[in-house]
Parts: structure tokens; C-alpha cells; sequence
């Protein structure tokens, strides 16, 4: 594994220049134009990203507001206190409390269903969004609800990172979560970028952890990878199938939209039998795949099922179910109505 301390160049995705004295000669002989360090930078995907989601209108000091906050059972009780003590209203953005960290019985009490009791009270109180106990661990339901293009997740876990599906996420400390739902910024210096790319294909049982580890192995002890953000691209020729493949297949499954879990049962005549579905006018069920559709998206459907039968003015969600639904749109998310 080599680093280059002093930069390069990306071209086009595929070749590599390394910064020296030549090298923007080099860019301007296979490109035409006359490139600096600063405008190559603000190409990357992480500046642009950032740049959507600075408010100071300086790029050196960024101050971010993100797009959505996660947290599970063993964190979100203290930053919903102390966001409550400092005067919380409302979650000023789509707030996420999952039940998949003290899921389990506790020795001394209930502890545990106290959390969870919390947990549900203040997202109907603020307006969060509850995962019940045992329906779905906090990042794999921020992958399938939460995570989007150019989006930015803020977590109160370490492991909040969602990169692969082109979403910046970073975990922090609870004090960071509350100072978002108090509407206040992130405040970091804008971080430097490093491309990660491979040469030739891993060997046989070569995995992406191993990579991972590698790169842990020679950047962290050293520093180099202090306030960056790491892009990866050119992908071997193996990698490029599987990527394909995977597009297709979700290009595949995109004329697959969510919809409401309600039909009309031909050829019957009982009114108490007409329509099947869980969905009622009540409490709208949604059918969605959690690859192709967001969280925004399925919510919007449910409001306006309310709106429609006039059962309320808006949906909130109350349950989630995986599997229960078609082959390609497996899930359901259960909403009630509310004026």
C-alpha cells in the first residue's frame, strides 16, 4: 500500500496523476484546461455534499444542518433530556429512535421498557420517528429509510457510516444530536479527501473487511486520515460486474413504487369484505422496497390516504413489518391518522 502525501489528480475516473511540479502541465495536456488544487477539490463528492449542507458561506469553516439524526435505546434517553431542558419544542428535522441496543431483559427492573416507554412517548410528543424493539437494527433500518444521494445522516453511534449508498453519515457524541434539534450547527474545518483505489483483484478470500483493515493498518496510527473523508473509485473489473448487476437490478425494481396495501376484492358483494389489505382508512399500511424508496416518500403516500377518507390531516407511523408484503416491494410501514 503507498500514500502520496502531497495529492493528486483524478482524471475522468480512471488515471491518476500524482501532484508535483509537472503535474499540472500534465492535467492540461490530457484535459485542455488549466486546473489548480482548489477547483480539482471542489469536484470531489464530499465537497459538493458538504457545499449542499454548509450554511456560513465559507467553506473553510463549515457550520452543517443535516438532512436526518438516528439513535438508538442506550443513548437517545440523555439527548432527548437535555435537548428538553433547553427548551426542545419539536424535532426540527426527521429524528429516528430505534429499540435494538438494551432490547433484552436488564437485572434490576425495567429499565429497559422504561427507555422504550420514553422513547415512544417523545417521538408522538416531537414528532420522531419510533422503531419498536425487535423490528430493526438502527443502521439497517438508516440504509433501507433513512440513507439517500448526497444526504447527511447525523448518528449517536460510531458506526454511522452509510457511504455506499452515497450518503456522508458520521457518528458523534449525544451533545452534537441536541444541538441539532435545538436548530444549531455542526461546526467542523472543511476536511481534506483521499482517494482509495486498487490495482489489480483481491485474491481468492480477499474480502472488503480485510481491505478495510489494511487501510486501517496504514493510515490511522499515522494521522493521515485525520479530518478527511475518504472517496474509493476505480473499480477493478470483478467489482464492476457485481456494481452492474446491482444497478440493473435496481433499475429493475425503480418501476416499482410504494402504494397502499388496499384493494377492491372482485365479484364481492359483502360490504365488510370488499377491500383487502391491512390498510384501512384509519391507519394507512404502506407496501415499499426499502432499496428504491425513502422514508419521505412512503410518509407522503400515508398523509394523503388520511387526507383522502378525511380520517386525519396527517399519518404517523406506529409499526413496521419486513416480508409481509410482493416479492419486490416485501415491506409495510403501519401509520395512524391524527388531525
Amino acid at each position: 500500500m503507498k500514500l502520496y502525501e502531497n495529492g493528486a489528480y483524478l482524471l475522468n475516473g480512471k488515471e491518476v496523476i500524482i501532484d508535483g511540479p509537472e503535474a499540472q502541465a500534465a492535467v492540461k495536456s490530457k484535459t485542455g484546461m488549466d486546473i489548480d488544487k482548489q477547483t480539482a477539490k471542489q469536484e470531489t463528492i464530499a465537497y459538493g455534499i458538504l457545499k449542499e449542507h454548509n450554511t456560513s458561506g465559507n467553506m473553510d469553516k463549515l457550520q452543517i444542518k443535516f438532512d436526518k439524526l438516528t439513535s438508538h435505546d442506550i443513548t437517545f434517553v440523555g439527548i432527548i433530556q437535555t435537548a428538553r431542558a433547553s427548551g426542545l419544542e419539536k424535532f426540527p428535522i426527521p429524528y429516528v429512535l430505534t429499540n435494538c441496543h438494551n432490547s433484552l431483559c436488564a437485572v434490576g427492573g425495567t429499565i429497559n421498557e422504561d427507555d422504550h416507554m420514553f422513547g415512544l412517548t417523545c417521538a408522538k410528543k416531537y414528532g420522531g420517528i419510533y422503531v419498536p424493539p425487535h423490528q430493526a437494527v438502527i443502521h439497517q433500518f438508516a440504509r433501507e429509510m433513512l440513507a439517500g444521494g448526497g444526504k447527511m445522516i447525523l448518528g449517536s453511534d460510531s458506526h454511522t457510516r452509510y457511504g455506499a449508498l452515497g450518503t456522508m453519515a458520521m457518528g458523534e457524541g449525544g451533545p452534537e444530536l441536541v444541538k441539532q434539534l435545538l436548530s444549531q450547527t455542526y461546526d467542523i474545518n472543511m476536511p481534506g479527501v483521499v482517494g482509495v483505489y486498487m490495482t489489480g483483484e483481491p485474491q481468492h478470500g480477499v474480502g472488503p473487511q480485510d481491505i478495510a483493515l489494511a487501510i486501517i493498518g496504514a493510515v490511522f496510527a499515522n494521522g493521515y486520515v485525520k479530518n478527511k473523508v475518504m472517496e474509493f473509485f476505480k473499480l477493478s473489473r470483478v467489482k464492476f460486474g457485481f456494481a452492474a448487476a446491482l444497478f440493473l437490478l435496481l433499475g429493475a425494481c425503480s418501476f416499482l413504487p410504494p402504494f397502499i396495501d388496499r384493494q377492491r376484492n372482485a365479484g364481492v358483494h359483502d360490504i365488510s369484505k370488499l377491500y383487502v389489505g391491512r390498510s384501512t382508512p384509519e391507519n394507512p399500511a404502506v407496501c415499499y422496497n426499502g432499496w428504491t424508496t425513502t422514508y419521505d416518500e412512503v410518509k407522503k403516500l400515508a398523509d394523503e390516504e388520511c387526507r383522502k377518507h378525511k380520517t386525519g390531516t396527517h399519518a404517523e407511523p406506529t409499526d413496521m413489518t419486513s416480508f409481509t408484503c410482493r416479492l419486490l416491494i416485501p415491506n409495510h410501514i403501519y401509520f395512524r391518522c391524527v388531525q
